[in-house]
This record gives structure tokens, sequence and C-alpha cells, in this order.
């Protein structure tokens, strides 16, 4: 996957080079445009590429956020480099250079303020079991007693319950910490039991489980 995201931005540059040239746009415009692109790149990368959340990653939840006002103000700026190098408007590089600080400024500073509240939200999660974590319990139940608790209604508990958590489940900086701890050692106690649990019991304890997890 890094090896396809670096081919798009090779070819996204090639692209934009070739046809500014053929163009005869000003090579500070051309330069400054694949600048941009290759910026814009890099802050995509971890979403493009297979990028596994974790609840310690300081950027999952701010870079989505972070890529919108870089995208925006790099159409901005590049808005702002046209007109100069081609004279219209824009004539004075003092003035030009201003614009560009100005612009620079307000897509820097509402992006570390989007790093930051990330980094608040990743910091409350840390130490807390991820949701791969809790898939795992799940696994070690199945591979454990699925071949020995033949209940249609269990196994369709389990499929509900690994399906809630594999695509609806918040991240765990966003819930209520005290209550996930809980739902998470609760969990884990289920994929400890032994054979002599009834199916009824299991079926009961997954009950519970999965009206846990919804409240989160």
């Amino acid at each position: 996957m890094n090896k396809t995201i670096l081919l798009i931005g090779v070819f996204s540059v090639f692209v934009w080079t070739s046809a500014l040239v053929l163009l005869n746009q000003k090579l500070s415009f051309i330069i400054w445009g694949d600048f941009l692109i290759l910026i814009n790149l890099y802050l995509s990368s971890p979403l493009l590429s297979s990028f596994q959340e974790k609840n310690s990653s300081k950027l999952i939840g701010s870079l989505p956020s972070i890529n919108i006002a870089v995208f925006f103000g790099s159409i901005i700026s590049l808005s702002l480099m046209f007109l100069f190098s081609n004279g219209i408007f824009i004539s004075n590089a003092r003035t030009h250079l201003i614009l560009q600080i100005i612009i620079f400024g307000l897509t820097l500073i509402p992006s570390l303020f989007l790093l930051l509240a990330g980094q608040l939200a990743s910091n409350r999660a840390e130490g807390l079991l991820t949701r791969e974590d809790l898939l795992k319990f799940i696994d070690k139940f199945n591979i454990l007693h699925k071949d020995k608790f033949n209940d249609p209604d269990i196994e369709s508990h389990i499929a509900e319950l690994t399906e809630y958590i594999r695509y609806k489940l918040p991240h765990p900086s966003a819930i209520n910490l005290s209550e996930y701890k809980n739902f998470s050692e609760n969990l884990k106690k289920f994929s400890e039991i032994t054979n002599e649990d009834s199916q009824i019991l299991l079926s009961n304890n997954l009950k519970e489980l999965i009206k846990q997890v919804k409240v989160l």
C-alpha cells in the first residue's frame, strides 16, 4: 500500500508539472504546487494506507479534519501564487508574502488545535483494551468452546456481539471509561469460561454483554 501511495504522489507531481510546463507557467508556481501536493498526500497517507486504529494513536481522531484544513489552505495559497506569478491583482512580492503568511497561520493554528484535541482524547484511552483485543476474546471463546456448545441462540448472540464491536463500537476515548473497563473485564471473563457452564448461562451472559456494549 505504501508503494501505491508513493506512485500516486509521483504521478500527481508528474501530471501537474507536465501540464503547467506545456502551459508556460512560471517555475515558482509549478514548484509550489508540487510542494502542496506532496504535503497533502503525506497527511493523507495514514488514512490511505493499511492504518490500524489503536487507542494510543494521537492522530486518529484529528487527521481527517486536519486534512480538510490543509487542503483548503493549499487551494487558497496556490491561487494566490497563481495571481502573483501572472501579475493579476497581486504584483507586489511583499504583499504576496504577507498574504501567504496569513493563509499559513489560518491553516496551521486550527490544525494544531485539532491535533491537541486528538492528543487529549487519546490520553484518556491509554491503557485500555483496543477493539482488536475485544475481538480476540471472542475468538478465544470460539476456538475453545464453539464445537462444545451447539446452540443457535448462542451462535446468534456471538455474531451480533462481534458485529457490533467490529463496526459500531465508538472509540474508547469517546465513551464512559469505567463502563468500557467493566464491559472489557466481563468479556474477558466470558472468554475464560469452563466447559461445565450451562448453555442457558452462556446465553444470558451474552445477552448481558450485548446490552452493556450497546449503551457505551
